[in-house]
């Protein structure tokens, strides 16, 4: 691969056949991300972009618009569809705007971005999804032998930060009223009321999991449209 190291590149409606044949960033990205393994499970699919590239002394300034572009996570042969939302490279941090994704049939927000993107990556992300049970059966009941069931109406967001193995989630589920959560013989929910999850936690090297807090609240409704918010459990540690 030549040294690009003063390019310009500028298009409309490349494919993704024709992105991973640019030699320029193909170049600057090799290093690090294609000997990555988390990289390499990711297949570029289908889609149309447009794209404006400026490389100047090995340093990547790049704007794509992503909608419609179309990836396959390989190991669960997971098809992820862009709605729309943008990917900005500046120098060495990468900024993901407000992509809207459809991951199989699940919706999916991610916004955030990831600084040092060439060596420590460290990321502040956040995602927000609605589970949908087919989603559930299809990418991780499979290999469960005690299945995950949903019902009702759920929604989640995170936002994680820090580096791969040590960085911090915080994370709310927000179940609306006879909406529940059941796995190995235990459900979690309310039939009249509305209940907020809420997890504050560290995630270290091997997926370990440090917990700073878990809470379980109960939303009351009351006259007058008016809202209590009741713990029900705390815990730490």
């Amino acid at each position: 691969l030549r040294d690009p190291s003063n390019d310009y590149i500028e298009g409309e409606d490349f494919t993704f056949l024709i992105i991973n044949a640019i030699k320029s960033l193909e170049y600057l990205l090799y290093r690090k991300m294609c000997n990555d393994k988390d990289f390499k499970k990711i297949k570029l699919e289908k889609g149309k972009i447009k794209l404006k590239c400026r490389i100047n002394n090995n340093r990547v300034n790049a704007y794509s618009d992503l909608g419609g572009a179309g990836i396959v996570y390989t190991p669960a042969a997971l098809p992820i569809n862009v709605i729309n939302g943008s990917l900005i490279i500046r120098n060495n941090s990468l900024k993901l705007n407000k992509l809207n994704l459809l991951a199989d049939e699940m919706p999916l927000l991610i916004d955030g971005g990831v600084n040092d993107i060439f060596n420590k990556q460290n990321f502040n992300i956040y995602i927000n999804s609605k589970p949908k049970q087919d989603f559930i059966d299809k990418y991780i009941n499979k290999n469960q032998i005690y299945p995950v069931k949903i019902k009702g109406d759920i929604v989640y967001s995170l936002r994680a930060r820090g580096v791969k193995d040590n960085f911090d989630v915080k994370g709310e589920v927000n179940m609306a009223p006879d909406s529940s959560i059941y796995h190995l013989g235990a459900t979690v929910g309310d039939i009249e009321n509305a209940i907020v999850l809420n997890l504050d936690a560290q995630i270290l090297k091997q997926n370990l999991l440090r917990i700073r807090e878990f809470s379980y609240d109960k939303i009351i409704s009351s006259l007058g449209s008016r809202y209590t918010r009741l713990n029900m459990l705390k815990a730490r540690g």
